[in-house]
C-alpha cells in the first residue's frame, strides 16, 4: 500500500504548525529571560553571586536527559541549553546591575 504524495495543502499544514511551536519557544525564551532577569534583581538584593556553575550544570543535564527520552539528540539539546544558560545568565548579570544601588559591586 503506498501513502499519496504530500500536497501543498499537507506542507502548508505542516509549516502553519512548525511556526506556532517557534512562536511558542520564542515566548518560553522570553518567559524564562523574565524569570532569570528577576533571580538576578533577587540575588543582588541578597548579595548573593550571581554565577551559580553547579545549579548551570544541573539545567543542562535535566535537559539532556529529557532529550535521551524524548528521543532528541542530546549534543543539541546540550548546546542549545549552554546558550539559554549564557543568556539567562547575562541577563541575570544586566538586572542585577541595574538595581544595584550605585556603586555597588554584583557579585559575579
Amino acid at each position: 500500500m503506498h501513502s499519496q504524495p504530500p500536497t501543498t495543502d499537507d506542507m502548508q499544514a505542516i509549516r502553519a504548525e512548525i511556526d506556532e511551536i517557534d512562536r511558542s519557544m520564542v515566548d518560553l525564551i522570553a518567559r524564562r529571560l523574565d524569570l532569570a532577569m528577576a533571580m538576578g534583581r533577587q540575588k543582588a538584593a541578597a548579595g548573593i553571586a550571581l554565577h551559580a556553575p553547579l545549579r548551570e550544570r544541573r539545567v543542562i543535564e535535566a535537559a539532556a536527559a529529557r532529550a535521551r527520552e524524548a528521543g532528541v539528540d542530546e549534543r543539541y539539546v546540550r548546546l542549545l541549553y549552554r546558550l539559554v544558560v549564557e543568556h539567562s545568565r547575562s541577563a541575570q548579570r544586566r538586572a542585577a546591575e541595574s538595581w544595584a544601588p550605585a556603586g555597588a559591586a554584583v557579585l559575579g
